[in-house]
């Protein structure tokens, strides 16, 4: 048979795909009958019943002569590419490439090779080096795309790779890419929803799994995404119903729990999320440390101190230590009242912490601990600690902190024993200074000048006023609104205050009305109203007796009363109870002396008139 009808008649048979007659019918020719054109159809057929290493054994004979022909090139690339030996077919092909570059079929095969070899790399998310190389391997891919599938199936898989490098942005442009030239289906709306929530935009990645329920109503991964999108918006009601529709479907994971948790935490119904996160944690199995975290944040929260304990203690033992951990410690030390052991813990926080706004706050809640263990000096000590640093920052507007941070210290120094009061009216000034005009500075401010500082009584009762004024309508305030004024003899305003405390201890009850009745009787001896005065302290001493309180002050001023009315027989009553009240310790006491001998002179005259 002639060369040119022996190739026809193989090129017949090929369009028949009757390729095994081909290879027979090769195989039968003598030698001096083949050529570098007919192996090269022997190797053709081989390729076409999947014999592919016969195919190269075949074509690897003409090697010499048609190494540097596409057709050669082509035809053993095939056959390595169909091997899954994708590296060799990779060759191959680039060589066939370089002759033909507009050649479709190759471009194709280039395209599935490097899609191929992409999929191949195995690395993991620090593994850098390998992701790289799949990287590489599907951008040359796209080189190669020339079809709108081939070009959707790249950009799809390139944003994949891009997506799990988090190049959220590059993997957005190839989704949309994607989606232009006709993909519509449940994972480019996926991945898409996805990259765009990682995004931060959510209103949009939001449209995207909204598509994939149209597709699938019943996606519970889906519904899941949904549900933690409008979470992130805020949109906790319509997070909280498509998580009970993911719950409904069968989903009981870990995941929809702590999501139907949160979301009942931010609608500030703190039971029900104390719920689905408990039950999350039985899924967990006390081993997720956020949820655990969340936990005692939750039953800190509403205080109950001794479960959140049980967490913190559940945490300790899986190693969390940091600055969060060792505060929120510190603070359910605090609510059990356990301070000494809330200070070693908010200390550790401390240590931790390089956060200047935590390290205020660490600082001011050991002080607060410091001020209920009344160590006054160390509280203090800590709160100047964070004023220093409150006071260093000139970048940042912490008025409010200031206000507080001087208010506790001023306030603080009010309660140490025998202490210079301008040291505490230092503080309590520079609050006010800073904008701190309400009834509690005012009424501190008063205190430390009417009951401390010397000779600043009226500068007082104006703080005083002011306090009234902003609010401040009580029976502590006025109480000492009335001392001062007594101690100002001015009586008449002293009456006014009394009564004033006077009407609201009746009203709370706070079992102080021997003090006000007291007090009151007192003001009005001065006064000159002595039958009222006697009145008032008769009910007084009598108030104080079944109080088991003493009624010595009670005794001197009836006797004080009696005497100045004449009625000698009750002043000297009244006198000798006084007198035997006091006993001995008015030897030390060189007021009462003066009152006494006062007293006895008044008395005394009673029974010598001039």
């Amino acid at each position: 048979m002639k060369k040119d009808e022996l190739l026809k008649k193989i090129e017949d048979l090929s369009d028949l795909e009757k390729d095994q007659e081909i290879i027979d019918m090769i195989g039968a020719l003598p030698a001096e009958q083949l050529n570098n054109e007919i192996i090269g159809q022997l190797g053709r057929a081989y390729n076409n019943v999947q014999n592919y290493e016969k195919a190269i054994e075949v074509l690897k004979s003409i090697e010499k002569d048609e190494k540097n022909t596409m057709l050669w090139n082509y035809r053993i690339g095939y056959s390595y590419c169909y091997l899954d030996d994708y590296e060799k077919a990779e060759k191959y092909f680039l060589k066939a490439n370089k002759l033909e570059p507009e050649d479709e079929d190759i471009k194709k095969f280039l395209f599935y090779i490097y899609m191929e070899l992409s999929k191949q790399v195995k690395f993991s998310e620090d593994d850098l080096d390998n992701q790289k190389k799949a990287l590489n391997y599907a951008l040359k891919a796209k080189e190669y795309a020339t079809t709108n599938d081939d070009k959707i199936e790249c950009y799809s898989y390139l944003a994949f790779l891009y997506n799990k490098f988090t190049d959220y942005h590059t993997a957005e442009d190839l989704l949309k890419r994607a989606i232009s030239l006709g993909r519509d289906d449940l994972w480019i709306h996926s991945e898409l929803g996805y990259c765009l929530g990682e995004l931060n935009k959510l209103e949009e990645s939001l449209e995207h799994y909204l598509k994939v329920i149209e597709l699938e109503p019943n996606n519970i991964w889906a519904l899941s995404q949904i549900a933690w999108t409008y979470r992130c918006l805020g949109k906790y009601e319509e997070a909280l119903k498509e998580n009970f529709k993911a719950l409904d479907l069968g989903e009981n994971s870990e995941w929809v729990y702590v999501e139907i948790g949160y979301c009942y935490k931010e609608l500030n119904n703190y039971d029900k999320a104390l719920k689905y996160y408990l039950e999350a944690n039985k899924i967990s199995k006390d081993k997720n440390v956020w949820l655990l975290s969340e936990l005692v944040w939750l039953y800190n929260g509403i205080k109950k101190y001794e479960n959140a304990l049980e967490y913190l203690k559940k945490l300790e033992k899986l190693g969390r230590d940091d600055s969060w951990f060792n505060s929120e410690y510190g603070f359910c030390l605090i609510g059990l009242k356990k301070y000494n052991e809330a200070i070693e813990k908010y200390n550790r926080a401390l240590e931790k912490e390089n956060n200047l706004k935590e390290i205020i706050r660490y600082n001011s809640q050991i002080g607060f601990c410091y001020r209920l263990l009344e160590k006054y000096e160390e509280a203090i000590e800590n709160l100047k600690k964070a004023l220093e640093i409150l006071n260093e920052d000139k970048t940042n507007d912490n008025t409010d902190e200031k206000i507080f941070l001087n208010s506790q210290i001023g306030w603080i120094y009010g309660k140490i024993e025998n202490s210079n009061p301008e040291e505490a009216l230092y503080y309590l000034y520079a609050a006010k200074k800073l904008g701190r005009d309400d009834e509690w500075i005012n009424a501190e401010i008063g205190w430390e000048l009417g009951y401390k500082a010397v000779g600043k009584d009226e500068e007082a009762v104006k703080y005083f006023e002011r306090a009234i004024k902003l609010g401040r309508n009580d029976e502590w305030i006025w109480i000492r609104i009335a001392d001062i004024y007594f101690d100002l003899k001015r009586y008449e305003d002293a009456l006014k205050a009394y009564n004033k405390a006077y009407e609201f201890e009746c009203l709370h009850n706070e079992g102080q009305a021997s003090l006000y009745i007291r007090k009151i009787g007192k003001t009005l001896r001065r006064l000159g109203r002595y039958e009222e005065a006697i009145e008032k302290l008769l009910e007084s001493r009598k108030l104080s007796l079944e109080e088991g309180e003493k009624v010595e002050v009670e005794d001197l001023e009836l006797s004080y009363c009696y005497a100045t009315l004449g009625d000698r027989d009750n002043g000297e009553k009244y006198m000798k109870l006084f007198i035997d009240s006091v006993g001995v310790r008015i030897e030390n006491d060189e007021k009462l002396k003066k009152e006494l001998e006062e007293l006895k002179e008044m008395v005394n005259m009673l029974y010598h008139p001039s």
